[in-house]
Formats: C-alpha cells, sequence, structure tokens
C-alpha cells in the first residue's frame, strides 16, 4: 500500500528533491559571494572599486531573484505535498532537520547579508 502512495507521488518528490539540491548548492555559492563583497567594498578607494561595486551590485540582485525563485517553488511543493496526500502531513524532514526550519533560518541569514548592499531579498 505504501508502495502504491509513493509511486504516485514520485514526481512530487523527485521535483522537491531537485530544488533541495538547487537551493543547497546555491546558498553557500551566494553566501560566498557576499562575504567577499563585503570584503571588496570595505578595501574599495577609488572610482574603479565604485564601479566594480556596483556591478557587484546586479550580480547579487539577479542572484536573489535565482534564490527566491528556487525557495517559492520549494515552498509551494513541499506545501502541495502535505496538503495532496495525508501521508506526508507530518513535518518535511532531511538530513535530520526540518527542512522548512532551514529554509528559513538561512533566509534569514542571506537577508542580512544582502541587506548590507541594500538588495532585497523579500
Amino acid at each position: 500500500m505504501r508502495t502504491r502512495k509513493l509511486f504516485t507521488v514520485r514526481d512530487d518528490l523527485i521535483a522537491i528533491f531537485s530544488l533541495v539540491v538547487k537551493f543547497d548548492l546555491q546558498v553557500p555559492k551566494i553566501r560566498q559571494f557576499l562575504l567577499n563583497s563585503l570584503t571588496y567594498q570595505q578595501n574599495s578607494t577609488n572610482q574603479e572599486d565604485a564601479v566594480k561595486v556596483d556591478n557587484r551590485r546586479l550580480i547579487l540582485e539577479k542572484e536573489s531573484k535565482l534564490i527566491k525563485t528556487t525557495v517559492l517553488d520549494l515552498l509551494c511543493k513541499i506545501k502541495n505535498l502535505h496538503e495532496n496526500h495525508k501521508f506526508f502531513s507530518k513535518p518535511f524532514v532531511l538530513q535530520d532537520k526540518d527542512y522548512l526550519k532551514y529554509i528559513s533560518k538561512e533566509m534569514t541569514e542571506l537577508r542580512g547579508l544582502f541587506s548590507v548592499f541594500k538588495v532585497q531579498l523579500d
């Protein structure tokens, strides 16, 4: 019986896990870029450096849109899984942590870093 139920939600689970992988790859990359940009911004002194900081800000705006899209898709798919399949009504736990809380914590940290560059993550 469980196998049959799992088979019906197979596509949903594959989509969720692919978004989880995407999120887990994006977050460290963005965090490292933000920290490098912050260090660079603190050490910049001349006009040419200001142009590079502006270019980094544009990249950060693009990255913020990508991470927002990934998170919204992931949250939507997890919510649909909870609503449509009673078997998955419990919290979405992955790698021994409530993944929704993990996403929330990571996004809070990223919001703080993005706010330094005056880039919105909401």
